[in-house]
């Protein structure tokens, strides 16, 4: 099974959220570096105040954590399945193959390459499939002249989310 990687969606973010509590946590950290230590370092030794200043940065961040959200890497490919996963091992199975035999020509480079064709293709059938699913309710609601049907069909395809 392939342990799915969550990423950072910067593209999907509260922006002016994150900016505001960025401000908000992190600009009484900067007092401190910059008044807190020169003036008044309490008798420690740099090396405890850049821990605990450290500790406090790594608080904040963690504070307004969820403003970014995370998702898949396939969350966002609506046309991924499991034949596409399955491809991809492929692939990779054969170039690893024929990677750690020194790359050679012949045999192991043909199975490489068309593993790796196989895979392109695949996902090249997949997204047209679900292009074609779409367009095919989008046709039906129009032609049946079902208004409501096909401006849902239209705005989850073409509608940007706020």
């Amino acid at each position: 099974m392939v342990k799915v990687k969550k990423v950072l969606r910067w593209d999907k973010a509260d922006l002016a959220a994150y900016y505001s509590n960025t401000g908000a946590y992190l600009y009484p950290i900067f007092q401190e570096l910059v008044i807190g230590y020169v003036e008044d370092n309490h008798g420690c030794e740099v090396s405890d105040f850049i821990n605990r200043t450290y500790s406090k940065i790594i608080h904040a961040l963690l504070c307004f954590d969820g403003v970014v959200p995370r998702a898949s890497n396939t969350q966002f490919k609506h046309w991924w399945n499991d034949s596409l996963d399955k491809a991809k091992q492929n692939s990779i199975k054969a170039f690893q193959v024929w990677k750690d035999a020194g790359k050679p020509d012949g045999d192991l480079l043909r199975e490489m390459k068309r593993a790796k064709k196989e895979f392109k293709d695949k996902i090249k059938k997949s997204k047209e499939d679900k292009s074609n699913i779409f367009s095919a309710n989008l046709s039906d609601a129009f032609l049946q002249k079902d208004k409501d049907n096909f401006w849902k069909s239209w705005n989850s395809k073409f509608r940007k989310k706020n």
